[in-house]
């Protein structure tokens, strides 16, 4: 099987970029890979349930997908990329672009070692009460992304996560690039900050 990093990508109300990404070992061709993930994507972000669509901004577009496949220390060597752009549906305000909803992807191991995590934008501001997401906003997006792990998963592939920076290996003595397969995952109802989405951005003084 082959490693690959996965990762949606688009943009924030004033055009900055964001993105969110899934490390996936797979039978799949890289191209087979990421129309695999793409078209999970559109079904999790468009579903008329759940989908993310409805907890984002009109501009807060999300622009397409692209797929690396990894050599055997995790780095990229090839890569495929699709654009298709999906824009949010919500007409409510968008939340500054630092604000993140923190998805932690869980197995059955408790250690550190054993989780994994990604960042999707904030959501809009009306699903904020209190300083948290309601329970209604964060099981859609429990939802939705539990979508894309199932299409993953359905003709074998996995979702998984592994020490890969030779310069803070795992304190607990894992190996480095000892995979973890991850089989579920939750939502926090507790906004997270990014910094480095704005940290990438030139700033501008008037």
């Amino acid at each position: 099987m082959t490693d690959y990093y996965a990762r949606a990508k688009g943009t924030f109300v004033n055009g900055d970029d964001w993105s969110t990404g899934i490390h996936i070992t797979s039978n799949q061709t890289l191209n087979g890979l990421l129309t695999t993930f793409s078209n999970a994507w559109i079904g999790a972000w468009t579903n008329g349930t759940y989908g993310l669509n409805g907890l984002y901004h009109t501009d807060v577009i999300l622009q397409g997908w692209d797929v690396y496949q990894l050599n055997a220390t995790l780095r990229g060597v090839f890569k495929a990329e699709l654009l298709n752009a999906q824009p949010g549906t919500s007409s409510d305000t968008a939340p500054a672009n630092e604000q993140a909803v923190l998805v932690e992807w869980t197995s059955p191991s408790i250690a550190k070692t054993g989780r994994g995590f990604s960042y999707l934008p904030g959501l809009v501001e009306g699903v904020l009460v209190n300083g948290s997401y309601t329970s209604v906003a964060g099981t859609r997006v429990k939802t939705a992304m539990l979508s894309i792990l199932a299409a993953i998963n359905a003709d074998g592939s996995t979702v998984f996560t592994a020490p890969s920076n030779p310069k803070a290996p795992p304190k607990s003595g894992v190996p480095l690039y000892t995979k973890t397969v991850l089989t579920g995952l939750r939502v926090s109802l507790k906004p997270s900050s990014q910094d480095r989405r704005q940290d990438a951005n030139t700033t501008v003084y008037v």
